[in-house]
């Protein structure tokens, strides 16, 4: 049977118990320890359809395999597109 969809607090935690991760991480780990920590039964496939949790895991794998964040990166092409239009 599916598991239902998560609600965006939820999402939210989620994303902060990634933000706070020390040591390894995978996704069977962040599985078990959302439940254990918060409660909340969800499989990996259903935590890769929200964007937000998708990119802090793979934000956070980056940050302690220790290659730089991609966030700057992100909002330096925002930044970069602002400007574009506001030329135009």
């Amino acid at each position: 049977m599916a598991l239902p969809k998560i609600s965006s607090q939820e999402q939210r935690k989620i994303e902060v118990l990634i933000n706070k991760w020390k040591g390894k991480l995978t996704w069977a780990s962040l599985v078990e320890r959302a439940e254990l920590e918060l409660g909340i039964r969800v499989t990996r496939q259903t935590l890769c359809t929200y964007a937000g949790i998708s990119h802090a895991y793979k934000d956070k794998k980056n940050q302690l395999r220790g290659v730089p964040s991609s966030c700057p990166k992100k909002a330096l092409w925002q930044v970069q597109v602002l400007l574009s239009k506001l030329r135009t």
